[in-house]
């Protein structure tokens, strides 16, 4: 690692001029999720797991009125005044750590003007979250270049905020809970409406899950993701009236059963009938795997993906 972080530092130095600040190195990982989709922002359960690929980012204090950012993955740089607007600049990859400044700032933290310099073996828009990864990093290393008093978990919640109040992105916690709160050798079965978690182990008996990259493309912010965001709001505001929901994650299949009368649309039916039975597959998959029943929890994640294809 030694080896690593040195080239880190050399990289670093190519994009900018030596001061005697110092430099310091930061981490988050990525994450994938075993099962629970579309089921956060709904306030239901999920169950991610952080892997060991991620985001580094070396960063220190500069004597300039700028912000300055680089990548070793993007040729694009940016220099920008520190009083600068930085909804301007939100369509480019710097967008999520100037959406971690932006919410820093907000909460009343003086953020000095800071050189970044990103390195990160997350395939870019693959699913593997590596948006919530820069954005974790960044608030970790503001957090600690600052003297912040957040604590892990808040830290989560800024980074949450940056996602839905300046990338504009109507997600819902698990990305950066499951990079901020993870825990080596375990998976996260999440509650999304009360953030109670709890860490499982994995197997100690040879067993893996493969992560594969398909190489298709998915950005989150430019997909259907809010437009599904809002489906299950429309559903949510419909069953209400005949059934007493504080939020969609409490909707199981039999009062669906009951109540999808009340919903004309049938794309939105769909949706509805995906986060109840995926929350009941998510509770039965942690079942499965505390008792290491692999055929069960291959089943279940096997009618996860059916059902995010169909409905």
């Amino acid at each position: 690692m030694t080896d690593s972080l040195t080239k880190l530092n050399d990289q670093f130095t190519k994009h900018y001029s030596f001061t005697s600040n110092p430099t310091r190195c930061f981490f988050a990982p990525g994450r994938v999720n075993l099962i629970g989709e579309h089921t956060d922002y709904n306030h239901g359960m999920v169950m991610p797991f952080a892997i060991n690929l991620g985001t580094w980012a070396v960063v220190r204090m500069n004597e300039t009125n700028q912000f300055r950012f680089a990548s070793s993955g993007f040729n694009q740089t940016l220099e920008m005044a520190a009083e600068d607007d930085f909804q301007k600049h939100n369509n480019e990859w710097w967008k999520y750590p100037l959406g971690i400044i932006h919410v820093f700032r907000d909460a009343g933290i003086q953020v000095p003007p800071l050189d970044f310099y990103f390195h990160g073996n997350l395939p870019h828009s693959s699913g593997l979250s590596s948006s919530a990864s820069i954005e974790m990093v960044t608030a970790k290393a503001i957090n600690s270049l600052t003297g912040s008093p957040f604590t892990d978990r808040e830290l989560v919640t800024l980074s949450r905020k940056a996602e839905n109040e300046f990338i504009g992105l109507n997600c819902g916690i698990m990305d950066m809970f499951a990079i901020g709160m993870s825990k080596a050798n375990h998976t996260i079965l999440l509650d999304c409406h009360t953030n109670h978690a709890e860490w499982i182990p994995w197997p100690e008996d040879g067993k893996v899950f493969v992560v594969g990259n398909t190489n298709v493309s998915r950005g989150l912010a430019n997909s259907k993701y809010n437009e599904r965001v809002l489906e299950c709001n429309i559903g949510f505001n419909a069953i209400s009236e005949y059934i007493h929901l504080e939020h969609l994650g409490q909707l199981t299949s039999e009062m669906l059963l009951n109540s999808e009368h009340l919903i004309q649309n049938s794309d939105v039916r769909n949706r509805l009938h995906h986060v109840a039975s995926e929350n009941e597959r998510v509770k039965n998959a942690v079942s499965a795997l505390i008792n290491r029943d692999w055929a069960e929890l291959g089943r279940l994640m096997n009618d996860s993906h059916d059902s995010l294809k169909n409905l």
